[in-house]
């Protein structure tokens, strides 16, 4: 896997996967006894009218969106997660079998630019 291909993975399976799921547990609660905040949501989403709902899902999507690339721009180590003089750096590897590559190095594009521009 290169970097390319985990920024579109991440996009398939959090991006788009957490607002499809979070809109089908909404509709439908799972479990045999949901949260009363859970079903008071489920409630107030079902009573939306469709342009209601077609706004919420484009706010999730914005918010899924945002918390992606604020999460790649700590991995890229331009948003700080220490107060420490001296900050750490995150490495990003990807291991399959005995090859190994770095998804992050620092002399290559930032994975939060590669995510903002796909």
């Amino acid at each position: 896997m290169n970097t390319e291909q985990f920024i579109e993975a991440i996009r398939t399976v959090v991006e788009i996967a957490s607002v499809e799921d979070s809109i089908k547990v909404l509709l439908d609660p799972p479990g045999r006894s949901p949260s009363p905040d859970l079903l008071a949501m489920s409630d107030w989403y079902r009573g939306l009218s469709d342009h209601d709902r077609s706004m919420l899902s484009q706010a999730m999507h914005s918010a899924v969106k945002m918390a992606i690339f604020g999460f790649f721009c700590v991995l890229d180590g331009v948003r700080a997660v220490e107060d420490n003089r001296e900050k750490g750096k995150f490495e990003l590897l990807f291991r399959r079998g005995q090859s190994v590559t770095r998804l992050n190095p620092p002399d290559r594009e930032y994975l939060h630019d590669i995510y903002n521009s796909a």
